[in-house]
């Protein structure tokens, strides 16, 4: 005889619990022929072994930003790749302001160190044909223009990468748009799970229709350039414009070092952070080069929002962590975070249920979902410790929202805890 069963237990495995949003996974858009589709790769050398063997050479931009965002600790742990359907035509403009006699132009293009000293009676003409005549680069075409020289990739999956150049020869990338919102688009359909964007672009025309992209699809976009005029008093960089364009979720990069990845590196760093939990100001990043800027140059560049890597007197940081809009890209992390999981968790309240009566007990399994995503809020000191959650009685529902099965309007508000980036001292010394 057999022996009876005392306690009998059944689970019920529901596939359709939603998803956790990812806010710490990067995506690369970069032109290459060496697949179709999306791939993930892990941050670290076993991923940058394995985009060696799927045929990425290491001098490919989507290598080159692979390496920046694994070269950060902290860091993120994964990032995407996804190719572009056709290559931007790169053209970097370079004009030269400097003439004085004795003057030595540098610059260091894809590796290769290119000099010229100014002579007697040099005017620009002169100088950018000395500039053309000095640089000697495999892969790059210059040519002289007379006011200026341009620089551009001979193969479509190449760029040109500057670094070290001198601030009186202005740098200006002027290719167009080569269809980025498209490429995106073409990305969230593949594979919607990422958050961060960088771009193989440094074109003022991809970088604004990039921006309004992310703008429109909640995704946050570090943009890198060396357009020189975002450290002028002009207003028709791409700082400027997305400036102007008061975008929230993306920030203009200014480096003079085309190659370091200074956007890469940053963003892996933050995006390993609990969303809103860290500020993009004052950070450092592994391998990017800092600029030594002028206090003009600073002023210009942060009074237009671009993120500088600032070197003072050998103190190598961040500034000011802000989208082109003024708003500071934490809260923009942290808010994002918030309203995403709080969507879910909702959710995973009204798929655990049979049935959600539409009564002040119902409404109240909601508002408990809120106020628990709240409180993880405040543990993790994205927002302050008290919130109120506003929930409608039943009663005051109107006769439509029941019949459609509508609850239109919980409500929550809490604090952001803010930061402190600046501080004023002020004292009285005496004898």
């Amino acid at each position: 005889m057999s022996t009876p069963d005392i306690v009998i237990a059944n689970a019920v495995v529901r596939d359709t619990i939603p998803k956790s949003a990812n806010f710490g996974t990067i995506l690369v858009l970069s032109y290459h022929t060496h697949n179709l589709e999306m791939r993930t790769y892990p941050a670290s050398p076993p991923g940058l072994a394995a985009m060696v063997s799927d045929g990425f050479a290491v001098t490919e931009d989507a290598y080159i930003k692979a390496s920046a965002i694994a070269a950060q600790s902290p860091g993120v742990t994964q990032f995407k790749v996804f190719p572009r359907a056709a290559a931007n035509a790169q053209v970097l403009n370079l004009t030269p302001t400097r003439f004085d006699v004795g003057f030595k132009y540098t610059l260091t293009i894809n590796g290769v160190v290119c000099t010229y000293t100014v002579v007697e009676d040099d005017e620009a003409a002169e100088v950018c044909a000395g500039l053309v005549a000095a640089i000697d680069v495999d892969g790059v075409t210059d040519t002289d223009h007379s006011t200026y020289i341009s620089l551009e990739p001979d193969a479509p999956t190449a760029r040109v990468y500057l670094k070290n150049v001198s601030r009186e020869l202005t740098v200006a990338e002027t290719s167009g748009d080569a269809g980025i919102a498209t490429d995106l688009a073409a990305a969230q359909l593949a594979d919607p799970d990422w958050y961060g964007l960088l771009i193989d672009s440094q074109s003022k025309a991809e970088i604004v229709a990039a921006a309004a992209w992310c703008e429109a699809n909640k995704k946050l976009f570090l943009a890198q350039t060396s357009d020189g005029a975002v450290v002028t008093n002009a207003s028709d960089d791409v700082a400027s414009a997305v400036q102007d364009a008061g975008y929230h979720r993306t920030a203009v990069c200014y480096s003079r070092d085309m190659s370091g990845q200074f956007a890469a590196g940053l963003l892996s760093r933050q995006l390993s952070r609990n969303p809103g939990t860290s500020t993009f100001w004052g950070k450092t990043v592994a391998g990017a080069v800092a600029d030594a800027l002028t206090p003009s140059e600073f002023g210009f560049a942060t009074g237009k929002n671009a993120l500088v890597f600032h070197n003072e007197n050998g103190l190598k940081t961040t500034f000011d962590g802000k989208a082109g809009s003024g708003r500071y890209l934490d809260i923009t992390h942290g808010t994002d975070w918030l309203l995403a999981t709080m969507a879910q968790d909702v959710k995973i309240v009204m798929l655990s249920q049979e049935k959600i009566d539409f009564d002040d007990n119902g409404i109240g399994l909601i508002e408990s979902a809120m106020r628990k995503r709240l409180e993880i809020s405040s543990g993790r000191k994205f927002t302050a410790a008290t919130f109120t959650v506003t929930m409608p009685k039943a009663a005051d529902v109107s006769t439509a929202d029941k019949g459609d099965r509508v609850l239109a309007d919980p409500q929550f508000s809490v604090a952001i805890r803010g930061a402190i980036q600046e501080t004023h001292i002020n004292g009285s010394l005496t004898l």
